[in-house]
């Protein structure tokens, strides 16, 4: 009688770790490859090739700084329910830029210094982790622009500030 018990245990747990390991439907076990495609939420950001293109689809008219050379350039924009956010980034004299606009009064920089967005800080002109930034408005006061220039030296910072002023 011990015997079959022990033999019917056996059947029992060997049964369970059958039940356990099956990769039949209701199997917790996913594919890796077929987990890729559906596990990541897709990017907010609508890249383009060129600026042309980031200025008709997002309706602004940004320019890259003139007579400076620039290189490693990214456009991209964000539509949100209240506006749309143009976003174009460069390289100049090693430093990295990032120009974005947009038609409204909310902070669009992006950046955060003591707690709070640098745009939140009622300044135009703040540095943040050693880093310039600065914002205007068009003349109508309705579109702003925001330029960030990470690890960017003052004066390289007021050639670029100069040159998207021309």
């Amino acid at each position: 009688m011990k015997r079959f018990f022990c033999f019917l245990l056996t059947v029992v747990c060997a049964a369970a770790l059958a039940a356990c390991t099956s990769q039949g439907s209701h199997s917790a076990v996913v594919d890796p490859a077929s987990a890729a495609d559906n596990t990541q939420i897709p990017s907010p950001w609508q890249e383009y090739d060129t600026l042309d293109a980031l200025n008709t689809a997002a309706g602004t008219s940004l320019s890259a700084p003139k007579d400076l050379s620039v290189s490693e350039e990214h456009f991209s924009s964000m539509e949100g329910e209240a506006y749309t956010l143009a976003e174009y980034r460069f390289t100049y004299n090693g430093a990295e830029y990032t120009l974005r606009t947009a038609s409204t009064q909310e902070d669009i920089s992006g950046l955060w210094k003591d707690g709070k967005t640098v745009g939140d800080t009622n300044e135009d002109f703040a540095t943040v982790d050693g880093s310039p930034w600065t914002r205007w408005y068009d003349e109508s006061g309705q579109r702003q622009f925001s330029l960030y220039g990470k690890n960017a030296s003052a004066e390289d910072f007021a050639a670029v500030t100069a040159a998207l002023a021309q």
